[in-house]
């Protein structure tokens, strides 16, 4: 019995794993005897050749669609955000004159994009920049309220958040290590 390559193309990734039935690995066998073209491409799956190959289509694919997904999603928050500070300072500057509250919306927004945009722009030294601008947003935010409130407690909370951040940055710096 004559069977086309392509059914045995079908077949082989079963029978190079060894999981086909006994009917299917016999007439693969009969078919790799006579025909080269099969039984080279066999001959590259026992390399692992076809399986790299197929990996790094695989996690080239993946790739480009986390690429995709995280750029689309640092524009939308991007474009959330602004749409945001826009529409407070325009709301706020109407209804009082001043921007009294503005502030703390920019300083939120700030915070929020440190916490979400600034991981996913950043590979290298993720960690570190999301800690970094996440301080510099909360200490923004502290002075903003300390500033409209008119009195004098900025700099104890900035040590405190400061202290803070150089204790988490310590912390995951030595189990970041152990990790690893």
């Amino acid at each position: 019995m004559n069977i086309s390559c392509s059914i045995i193309a079908d077949l082989l990734p079963l029978y190079h794993d060894g999981v086909c039935n006994g009917d299917s690995a016999r007439l693969v066998d009969t078919h790799i005897a006579s025909c080269g073209k099969c039984k080279s491409t066999l001959e590259e799956m026992k390399d692992n050749k076809l399986d790299s190959h197929m990996k790094k289509e695989r996690d080239n694919m993946l790739e480009n669609h986390i690429g995709k997904l995280k750029k689309s999603l640092i524009q939308g928050v991007s474009i959330a955000m602004i749409v945001t500070i826009i529409t407070t300072f325009a709301v706020n500057f109407a209804t009082s004159g001043t921007l009294s509250w503005f502030y703390f919306v920019l300083s939120g927004a700030l915070l929020l994009s440190s916490l979400t945009i600034v991981p996913l722009l950043f590979e290298k030294h993720r960690g570190i920049l999301t800690l970094i601008s996440s301080v510099a947003s909360l200490l923004l935010l502290l002075f903003t309220i300390n500033y409209i409130v008119d009195d004098n407690w900025f700099w104890v909370a900035a040590i405190s958040v400061l202290l803070s951040a150089g204790c988490s940055w310590l912390i995951v710096s030595i189990f970041g290590k152990k990790r690893s």
